[in-house]
């Protein structure tokens, strides 16, 4: 009688490579450059940007928005490949030979292999869960710091605002002569 022996889990931090904040350095500078080079292009009066600092805040604020979508994306995709997998996995143990006692009654003999079916399953829908929590954890945590970017690019961008204001008022921020 052959014996179902499945493959032992590849560990997924092993599969899951480190997630990075900026996955390509000079993606990042060139997208930087970019935005600095279309604002002093455009020299347009009435645009919301109206210093460099703004520009460069604003260039930060739209990477890393961007990276947060793509973040979302790629975890949803991981966590999505993960479940098709579980469901591959237990088409492949139903469709397998059990390794239990064949001797006995029929029905006795398909309620062992239930029996162990059922728990094959409850094994293969734990690790599926620990995977599928590990993959939105590591998202998570790349996500989180993202967003920190986010809430320095927009202080920044404040301040580069205030700034400007102050500039056009003559120093006179409130405008009270």
């Amino acid at each position: 009688m052959t014996q179902f022996n499945p493959e032992p889990p590849v560990s997924l931090s092993e599969e899951l490579p480190p997630i990075p904040l900026i996955p390509d350095e000079r993606e990042y500078y060139e997208q930087q450059i970019d935005s600095k080079l279309d604002w002093l292009g455009s020299n347009d009066p009435i645009s919301r940007l109206k210093s460099l600092e703004m520009v460069q805040a604003d260039a930060e604020l739209r990477y890393f928005q961007n990276r947060i979508y793509e973040l979302e994306q790629e975890r949803d995709w991981r966590a999505h490949r993960r479940l098709f997998q579980h469901k591959q996995e237990v088409n492949s143990l139903k469709s397998s030979p059990a390794p239990v006692n064949p001797v006995g009654r029929e029905y006795e003999v398909q309620l062992r292999r239930q029996a162990w079916l059922d728990g094959q399953v409850s094994e293969q829908e734990d690790v599926r869960d620990q995977e599928v929590t590990f993959i939105a954890a590591r998202y998570k945590t790349v996500i989180q710091q993202c967003r920190e970017r986010i809430a320095q690019a927009q202080v920044q961008y404040d301040e580069a605002y205030r700034r400007w204001q102050e500039t056009q008022q003559g120093g006179n921020f409130r405008g009270i002569a």
